[in-house]
């Protein structure tokens, strides 16, 4: 996709709604995704009269995040676009792995939106980012939700995340802040070779072979989740017996002849509806109770929901 303000707002009116006076926020690395991203939406933010943060994460990682995080508030600053630097306290001595370092790093962001009221945090992932992450999964073993990878809309404990610029590659956005005169900071981890993602970005960006072949693995799988998905709403439609805000019933026997992994993920969907979207499951967990369940009437329990099983039904609700 071409990078522009009007693509790019055709992007954001895809994902959908946002309230009267909107707060949003959106979290800034220095790099040149996220720094484009924050100017696009301060433009669309400004039109539309929502509220926009940029926060960024001062990683502590390297003896100059100090200053690029300052160096990246400025800048945003001289352009009027409001922002605060949020830093990530890890323990003296102790290494951290890019992996680490990019969770905590959303932890921070969506623990400040969530003590600040902020429903709508956004994101500067892109395309190549997206293809990277498959590229990682598959080789990790992941199994269909696992390589589905990033989606444009999320929403984890109450704060949707938003990500805009998935259809967009690295090249355009690149090309739109050179365009406009945009100013980023280049972080030396990501040609750090050490790491697999850096290994996998440098085959994306300079064998075009490999790039090829990769893009049309994903997109071939993407296909195949969306076919997942209407197979797992079809199984949902069958099982559901009734349905209230904060309970399920469902059909004990059509669930018990369902597949172990189709099994899984309903009671994942499940539980994540009788909370509103807001708790954190655990699959390990999950596959316990399902196996539970098929063999006798019992009541099955995490930290925070019931599984009863009984007779020809289960129920599924909230620990109150």
């Amino acid at each position: 996709m071409l990078l522009n303000y009007n693509n790019f707002t055709t992007e954001i009116n895809k994902i959908g709604f946002f309230e009267n006076k909107a707060k949003i926020a959106v979290g800034v690395s220095g790099g040149p995704d996220s720094i484009v991203l924050a100017f696009l939406l301060s433009k669309f933010a400004k039109i539309k009269g929502y509220t926009v943060i940029a926060l960024i994460v001062n990683h502590n990682l390297r003896l100059e995040s100090s200053q690029e995080a300052k160096e990246v508030s400025d800048y945003l600053t001289r352009n009027k676009i409001n922002n605060k630097v949020l830093s990530w306290r890890r323990k003296k001595n102790k290494k951290a792995s890019q992996e680490k370092a990019r969770n905590a790093r959303f932890e921070i962001l969506h623990n400040y939106c969530k003590n600040n009221n902020i429903i709508h945090l956004f994101l500067g992932h892109h395309f190549d980012d997206n293809l990277e992450t498959f590229i990682l999964r598959k080789i990790a073993g992941s199994d269909i939700e696992g390589l589905n990878s990033m989606n444009s809309e999320a929403i984890f404990e109450k704060v949707r995340i938003l990500r805009p610029m998935l259809n967009c590659t690295k090249e355009s956005i690149i090309r739109f802040a050179k365009k406009n005169n945009l100013q980023w900071i280049k972080d030396p981890s990501n040609e750090n070779m050490s790491y697999s993602r850096s290994k996998i970005r440098y085959e994306i960006e300079n064998t075009l072979k490999f790039k090829k072949i990769a893009k049309k693995d994903f997109e071939n799988k993407k296909l195949i989740y969306i076919d997942y998905l209407s197979m797992i709403n079809r199984h949902l439609s069958y099982l559901i017996t009734k349905i209230t805000n904060n309970k399920v019933e469902i059909n004990k026997n059509y669930f018990c002849k369902l597949p172990k992994g189709v099994a899984i993920k309903i009671l994942v969907i499940l539980t994540k509806y009788v909370h509103n979207n807001s708790i954190r499951i655990k699959n390990r967990k999950i596959d316990l109770i399902n196996t539970g369940l098929s063999k006798k009437n019992s009541n099955f329990r995490t930290h925070s929901t019931i599984f009863a099983s009984i007779s020809n039904k289960i129920d599924i609700y909230p620990i109150k």
